[in-house]
């Protein structure tokens, strides 16, 4: 029996209900139209939701009961403390906990038991990596984590590369990289050292300082860190940087936390400069994947070349199938599959076969399956390089022409130039009207929120990571 704090009871009698309120000595009679009454409530697990009311986490919660009434929902909370208070639904931001998934649940618990195998102690003696996952309870649904702990529950997340900057330059990979990273929740870049990996990175940082967001950047060790830092330096960005991680890298930051550059320069009419780097993105856009596609046909031309039955069917080719050379690469080939599987079973195509391709590449074509069924398979194949390899010969010369038309280089640095402007004018324009603020070491897990208006971007070790902020707060991105 759940009522809510104030009610003492209510009894229904003769189609009207009558309610004894708490600490009111008289009863009150109401019409059975007036009464909402809720009964069989769902009872989930607290420990699944995150529930927020008016900006503020509910915690410490017992037990929930939530009624449904028609398209509406309530929720009746009992705390810890034995207080009880009712909510609509509506009123509510609720999040659910992808923990309360029986898939996600397993595989946490399989990552919890790797983590306790793992041999890495701190100097307390405790195992680090399972001393951090026993912190976790809570993982809301809409996390990266819940999507690796979950795939089936991928989501694209479409940006168009025109939206994006590029401040720090790009090559062909790295535009789509940082492509890449927008439209998934989960991303990976890989490559060897000097591939532009840190460079990548820190276009995926512009953007995300464009859009107010904050992110964490982990390594294993401090040094690949401080390269991100350093290059932000570089550009009079390293002010949004935070140094966190470990007790001594924290107590370092803290003791030198970095003053406003000048930004008098930065601040500029926006607009025209994004317009720029838009024009120089969809050109360069244009260019890479011209160069791109030129790479790969230029591959599959030397495969051509060298395939030993090309060269010997050369010598083969009759005049008589000259006729199909100048039919598409993409049918002949799809032809010849479907000959050589109706083949198998019998010692030629049947009429309706031989009919309905001569529909699709003309007369001649009847007659042609018609024939011995090596001396087809023979044609179709060399007719199927011949007319590739002139397919592959067109396509090239286009490219060429229109890689003529661009100047990559000058388009590139066009590029770079105009996003670095429209990203110090943001800069400018976030902290112009304020004062640097300045924090202690303890300040930083209170007052996180006002931190990461402060320093946006923040670098840890990943063992480290957890523990920089207040442990209800999330990275936007890490």
């Amino acid at each position: 029996q759940i009522k809510t704090p104030e009610i003492e009871s209510c009894q229904n009698h003769n189609g009207n209900y009558k309610v004894v309120f708490r600490n009111v000595p008289s009863a009150y009679t109401y019409k059975e139209e007036n009464v909402l009454w809720l009964t069989d409530p769902d009872k989930p697990d607290p420990n699944n939701y995150q529930i927020i009311s008016k900006g503020r986490t509910l915690s410490n919660i017992k037990a929930l009961s939530i009624f449904k009434a028609g398209s509406h929902n309530y929720w009746h909370i009992r705390f810890l403390n034995g207080k009880e208070y009712d909510y609509r639904e509506k009123d509510l931001e609720i999040i659910e906990s992808c923990l309360g998934e029986s898939r996600s649940k397993s595989i946490f618990k399989y990552l919890k038991k790797v983590a306790d195998a793992n041999e890495l102690k701190a100097d307390d003696g405790t195992k680090l990596l399972a001393k951090q996952y026993e912190k976790i309870h809570f993982i809301a649904n809409n996390r990266a984590i819940a999507v690796y702990l979950n795939p089936q529950k991928y989501k694209m997340q479409p940006q168009t590369a025109s939206t994006l900057i590029f401040p720090f330059g790009c090559n062909a990979s790295q535009q789509k990289a940082v492509q890449a990273a927008f439209e998934n929740q989960i991303s990976v870049v890989q490559g060897p050292p000097g591939t532009g990996k840190t460079q990548t990175i820190l276009n995926i940082i512009a953007n995300l300082l464009l859009a107010d967001k904050t992110v964490l950047v982990v390594s294993n060790n401090n040094s690949a860190v401080e390269n991100v830092a350093e290059k932000l330096a570089e550009e009079s960005l390293d002010f949004i940087v935070a140094k966190l991680g470990s007790v001594q890298n924290k107590e370092a930051f803290i003791a030198n936390q970095p003053d406003y550059p000048d930004m008098s320069g930065w601040a500029i009419k926006e607009e025209p400069a994004r317009q720029q780097a838009q024009n120089s993105l969809h050109t360069v856009t244009q260019g890479f994947d011209a160069q791109t596609r030129q790479a790969q046909l230029k591959a599959e031309y030397d495969a051509l070349l060298k395939e030993t039955k090309y060269n010997d069917m050369l010598q083969l080719e009759s005049s008589d199938n000259e006729w199909l050379n100048d039919k598409r690469s993409s049918k002949l080939m799809k032809l010849l599959n479907l000959y050589q599987l109706k083949i198998e079973n019998s010692p030629k195509a049947d009429i309706w076969f031989r009919l309905k391709w001569t529909f699709l590449l003309g007369m001649r074509i009847f007659s042609f399956l018609g024939g011995k069924p090596s001396d087809v398979v023979t044609g179709l194949e060399s007719a199927y390089y011949f007319s590739r390899k002139t397919e592959i010969e067109q396509e090239l010369d286009a490219i060429a022409t229109t890689l003529q038309s661009i100047d990559i280089k000058r388009c590139t640095a066009e590029l770079r130039s105009a996003s670095l402007l429209v990203l110090k004018s943001k800069m400018a324009k976030r902290y112009r009207a304020s004062e640097r603020i300045r924090f202690t070491t303890k300040d930083i897990k209170p007052k996180t929120e006002e931190f990461l208006k402060e320093y946006p971007v923040v670098l840890s070790t990943t063992y480290s990571a957890k523990s920089c902020i207040s442990k209800d707060m999330v990275f936007d991105y890490v």
